[in-house]
């Protein structure tokens, strides 16, 4: 198995690397620039004594030009000053000697501050990243409540601290929810199994009569079971399934057909359901997903509506950027104004929802009176549906609702 080094010692062995190359190197460079100008210094020094002799000489052109040659030739022999008539004096040479000594001292030095420094940034850098570690160490655990200090100014470290809170909180709460949501299911699931246990029972022990009205009982609680089953596979189809199909649809045709589909119970209530949605309204977009969220709020609305009510769906449109609908704050806060939406309304004049179970009824199970919504046939899944469809579909639920007067569901789904 390879051998680890621990990211700290990693980045300050890195550091220490970097900064020993990096000092050489300056170090070589200052060396030659020293050595380079005093190169320089010597062709100057002999050509001032070379130019000082013929100045003090009277001699013939042709020595004078010899003397110029000689200068030449000097002068493109840069690198070889051995041969020159003027040598470094013992205090040139000393300086050059403490100019290349104190170059020698600020390299070393730079090489250990260099490495201090290092040691620091490396245990900077690592010290988030080791309560990163720490946290998933938690996470792996099952310890999902997990609260990280944000005390870096490394902004890619800083954003993963935070994804990863948010990735934990997230787990946490899936957790959380799927126990909330096993114990509604074996919750639900029990009252109707033991109701049909205990009629069973009370035929078998001849407490009931074997007779149709008490079968009918029988069986209104076995329908009441397949009812949260089907809902069930609904929801897991809409949340887990990410398959859509596409297709061109009429919407009046639509809500007509959901309207034939409640008739009895609309006129058991003694209700009307009003299609306001034009004939040349075409919806492009997976009709079985639109026809189970609309169906799932009409059926709630003639439940809870009460006798003598009416039910209204209307048809709305988004377009991009539109500022002035009325839908533009419901979308600029909880989708995307970029987009184009159709917006479906089911709207009744029943008793309404209390602004306090407003946030909550889209949760799985959740029922405004429980008593009342079992009597009535509830299942408390049918809103959960029409939520996740939305979601699925890019879109967004919104209700609006004031007691005794109107209860509002828009279904925004993206175009």
């Amino acid at each position: 198995m390879k051998h680890k080094i621990k990211i700290k010692k990693q980045l300050a062995l890195a550091f220490g690397i970097f900064s020993l190359v990096f000092t050489l190197l300056i170090a070589l460079l200052l060396n030659f620039a020293v050595g380079k100008s005093f190169d320089n210094y010597l062709i100057v020094k002999n050509q001032q004594i070379l130019e000082s002799q013929l100045s003090q000489e009277d001699t013939s052109s042709v020595v004078f030009g010899a003397l110029r040659s000689n200068r030449s030739v000097l002068q493109r022999n840069n690198a070889n000053t051995s041969g020159m008539h003027y040598q470094l004096n013992s205090v040139e040479q000393n300086l050059k000697n403490s100019i290349n000594y104190y170059i020698l001292i600020i390299g070393i030095f730079s090489f250990l501050v260099s490495i201090v420094v290092g040691y620091l940034l490396s245990k900077r850098i690592s010290r988030p990243l080791m309560t990163l570690k720490e946290a998933t160490s938690k996470i792996e655990n099952g310890d999902y409540d997990i609260k990280l200090k944000k005390n870096t100014s490394i902004e890619e470290i800083s954003l993963l601290i935070v994804a990863l809170e948010k990735m934990a909180n997230r787990i946490n709460e899936n957790i959380e929810h799927d126990k909330r949501l096993s114990q509604d299911v074996q919750h639900e699931l029990r009252t109707p199994i033991t109701n049909l246990k205990l009629q069973i029972e009370a035929m078998l022990d001849d407490v009931w009569d074997l007779d149709k009205d008490n079968l009918n009982l029988c069986l209104n609680e076995i329908e009441r079971l397949n009812k949260i089953v089907d809902q069930l596979h609904q929801l897991g189809m809409i949340e887990n399934d990410d398959t859509i199909t596409v297709v061109d649809f009429n919407l009046k045709n639509l809500i007509d057909t959901l309207a034939k589909e409640h008739h009895l119970m609309l006129e058991k209530n003694k209700m009307i359901l009003i299609n306001n949605i034009t004939p040349d309204v075409e919806i492009n977009n997976d009709e079985n997903i639109i026809k189970s969220a609309i169906n799932n709020l009409i059926s709630n609305a003639i439940r809870y509506s009460g006798e003598n009510t009416k039910v209204t769906i209307d048809y709305n449109q988004f377009n991009a950027n539109d500022v002035s609908s009325k839908y533009y704050k419901i979308i600029a806060e909880n989708l995307d104004v970029n987009n184009n939406y159709d917006i479906i309304s089911v709207s009744d004049n029943g008793k309404g929802i209390a602004q306090e179970n407003l946030d909550k009824i889209f949760e799985r199970f959740y029922r405004v009176d429980k008593s009342r919504s079992r009597n009535l046939g509830g299942s408390g899944l049918g809103l959960s549906i029409v939520y996740a469809s939305a979601k699925k579909l890019d879109g967004f639920i919104y209700v609006t609702s004031k007691e005794n007067e109107e209860t509002k569901f828009s279904y925004i789904i993206k175009k």
